[in-house]
C-alpha cells in the first residue's frame, strides 16, 4: 500500500469520527428515526377517522439534526386517490374515495396533469380545478394559493409547499395527493438487477405507491397546471437501509454544498440542491461504483459521489434544454399538420420531427483548433484537413447535447445500460436521417 493510500485512510477514520460527533453515531440516528415513526404510529391510531394523514419528510426525518433546518411534511386527505389509467378505477369504491386520473402525455419526465374523473367533497380540490376539452384539470398553482389562505394565512409559498414559522421550528408543508399504485413507467426500475437495495426492501418500496406535489415543471408546457411526481416515501426507505459511513457520505456532501459551495450565493445562483446530493448516492450506491463503503473508504466515497453530482447535474440541464426544443417542434409540427385532411403516417411524423429538430436548433460553431473534448478531436482534425478555408466545425446544437449526455452516462453508468441508451439515441438522429455529423459518433462504449 502506497504512503498516499495510507494518508488517505488515515484521513478518512479522522472523518469519520469528526462526522459521527456532527451528524450522530448510529445510535443516536437510530433513535432519531425511532422518535418520530412512534409519533407516526401514534397519530395513525388516534386519526384512523380523520380525513387527512401526514408524513414527516426531508432531512429531519431522515435521522439529520442541521441546525436551522426545516421540518418538512406532506399532507394528503386519505379518500382521494391517484391512478395511472382507467382500469385502476375497479380498485375503488367511488361512493367512498375520490378519483383522479394521472395524465402524464404533454408533460416532461417525472411530472403529470391530474384530471378530476369524479366528485370531491374537498371545496379547495373543486375550486382549484380548471375546464379544459371536457375534463376537469386540477391546478396546482391554484391549489397551492387556496391552501395557503385558508390553512396557513400567515405561511408564504416555498415550491411546492407553504412555508412558515411553527413550534419553534420552520415548517414547510406539502398539500398533495397519494397513489396506492407504482406508476407504469416506473416498472424498469423493479426488474432492474439490484445490487442495492434487496429485493426486500423493493417490495416495500413498491407497495407504498407514490405521491403528486403541487409544483410544475419550469420548462413544461403547463407549469401552472402540472404536479411532480413524488417518492419521498421510498427515499426515506432508500436512506434508512443505508449503512452508517454511506449515511455519513451523504450528510457530508449535504454539509458540503451549505457550507462551501451555496456560501455567499444568491437564491438564483443556487443550481444545486440537496436532492442532487441524495440522487448522486442512489445512483452510486445502485450502481456499486464503491465495493467497499466503510469509515477508512469515507473520503473516496465522498469524492465519488460528488464527481457523479456533477455528472447528474449536467444531465438535468441538458434534459431542460432538450425539453425546450421539443417544445417548439411538437407546436412547428402542429401547426403544419392541423386542418389538413389527410393526416401523414407515424413514421413521416418521426421523421419530419428529427428534421425540425436539426432546423430549430440550428448549429454550434467550433474552432478548429481548440480541443473542447476529446472525443470531438478527430472530427475537428477531419473538417481541418477537409475545409483548410474553414476554421469552424459545424455541429448541429440537439446532436451535441446528445452526445455530451453519452459522455456524461459513460463516466458514472457502470453497466452502461443508459450509456447504451444514449448512444443509441444518438445514433438514430445521425443515421436513421442521414444527418452529416461527427464520424466518431460510429463507434460504441
Amino acid at each position: 500500500m502506497s504512503k498516499k493510500d495510507i494518508g488517505m485512510k488515515l484521513i478518512s477514520q479522522s472523518l469519520f469520527k469528526g462526522l459521527c460527533h456532527t451528524l450522530g453515531t448510529p445510535q443516536q440516528v437510530a433513535m432519531r428515526r425511532d422518535a418520530l415513526d412512534l409519533i407516526e404510529m401514534v397519530d395513525t391510531l388516534q386519526g384512523a377517522d380523520v380525513q387527512f394523514r401526514f408524513l414527516p419528510s426531508g432531512s429531519r426525518r431522515e435521522g439529520f439534526r442541521f441546525k436551522g433546518s426545516d421540518m418538512d411534511i406532506m399532507l394528503w386527505s386519505k379518500d382521494h386517490k391517484v391512478i395511472w389509467d382507467m382500469e385502476q378505477t375497479r380498485n375503488y369504491n367511488r361512493d367512498k374515495h375520490t378519483l383522479i386520473l394521472s395524465d402524464c402525455s404533454d408533460s416532461p419526465p417525472g411530472y403529470t396533469q391530474l384530471v378530476l374523473i369524479t366528485q370531491t367533497n374537498m371545496e379547495s380540490v373543486y375550486l382549484a380545478c380548471i375546464s379544459s376539452n371536457d375534463r376537469l384539470f386540477i391546478s396546482s398553482s391554484a391549489l397551492r394559493k387556496i391552501t395557503l389562505s385558508g390553512l396557513f394565512p400567515d405561511f408564504t409559498e416555498h415550491g411546492p409547499c407553504s412555508s412558515g414559522f411553527m413550534y419553534d421550528m420552520n415548517h414547510d408543508t406539502a398539500h398533495c395527493f397519494a397513489s396506492d399504485i407504482w406508476p407504469p413507467w416506473a416498472f424498469p426500475w423493479i426488474a432492474r438487477s439490484h445490487v442495492w437495495p434487496g429485493s426486500q426492501i423493493v417490495n416495500e418500496i413498491v407497495k407504498s405507491g407514490c405521491h403528486v406535489v403541487p409544483i410544475g415543471h419550469k420548462q413544461g408546457n403547463h407549469e401552472d397546471d402540472e404536479w411532480r411526481i413524488s417518492f419521498s416515501l421510498a427515499e426515506q426507505k432508500l436512506v434508512f437501509s443505508m449503512n452508517h459511513s454511506q449515511f455519513l457520505t451523504y450528510g457530508l456532501l449535504k454539509l458540503f454544498l451549505k457550507e462551501v459551495i451555496k456560501d455567499g450565493l444568491g437564491t438564483e445562483d443556487k443550481l444545486l440542491c440537496s436532492y442532487h446530493m441524495k440522487t448522486a448516492v442512489f445512483w452510486v450506491l445502485q450502481q456499486n461504483t464503491i465495493r467497499d463503503w466503510c469509515p477508512q473508504n469515507l473520503l473516496e466515497c465522498f469524492l465519488v459521489c460528488f464527481r457523479t453530482c456533477r455528472y447528474l447535474e449536467a444531465l438535468t440541464n441538458l434534459e431542460m434544454i432538450k425539453v425546450k426544443l421539443y417544445q417548439i417542434c411538437v407546436r412547428d409540427m402542429y401547426e403544419c399538420f392541423k386542418g389538413k385532411e389527410i393526416e401523414a403516417s407515424a413514421l413521416e411524423k418521426r421523421i419530419w420531427i428529427n428534421k425540425r429538430k436539426m432546423v430549430v436548433a440550428g448549429q454550434t460553431n467550433l474552432e478548429k483548433d481548440i480541443c473542447y473534448i476529446k472525443e470531438l478531436y478527430l472530427e475537428q482534425q477531419y473538417s481541418l484537413n477537409s475545409y483548410e478555408d474553414v476554421n469552424i466545425t459545424f455541429i448541429p446544437a440537439i446532436l451535441l447535447l446528445h452526445m455530451l449526455e453519452f459522455l456524461c452516462y459513460s463516466q458514472i453508468d457502470q453497466v452502461h445500460v443508459k450509456a447504451q441508451s444514449a448512444l443509441q439515441e444518438l445514433e438514430s438522429l445521425v443515421f436513421e436521417d442521414q444527418l452529416e455529423s461527427p464520424s466518431i459518433m460510429k463507434g460504441s462504449i
